[in-house]
């Protein structure tokens, strides 16, 4: 029995948040894959990252920046090919020692039992100031 394209995505998030994430990389994403998340200069891990080793790349450059402490999923909305997945987080920024409390979106395309887009979308007004270092 195949997953649901919403049990693909939780279970992606599963790997993610338990720490596996090269074995999610490798069993829910696409080789094309494709993940966007605009963020501002200051925030370093924002941008473009294509297939399973650019999502390790760049769950690895999150891991170097901040601790999540809280990641709760609110809602998860499915029609088609698309997962829309609704939460909230508080993170710790390493090099400020700084958190920040926001609201994301999150925006998958699947097809096929593999996740091919991934667009996030974050509230980068609550993120920002606990970037910022105290110059």
């Amino acid at each position: 029995m195949s997953l649901s394209n919403v049990e693909i995505v939780q279970s992606f998030y599963d790997h993610f948040l338990s720490g596996k994430v090269e074995e999610g990389a490798e069993k829910f994403l696409a080789e094309d894959f494709a993940l966007s998340n605009p963020l501002p200069e200051s925030i370093p891990f924002g941008g473009v990252y294509i297939g399973p080793a650019g999502f390790i790349e760049y769950s690895g450059k999150i891991l170097e920046t901040l601790t999540m402490e809280e990641f709760v999923i609110e809602d998860v909305i499915s029609e088609g090919d698309k997962v829309v997945v609704v939460g909230r987080e508080v993170s710790k920024v390493h090099s400020t020692g700084r958190k920040y409390k926001m609201p994301w979106v999150h925006i998958f395309r699947v097809s096929a039992g593999r996740i091919l887009e991934m667009r996030e979308f974050n509230d980068t007004a609550a993120m920002v100031p606990a970037f910022e270092s105290n110059s």
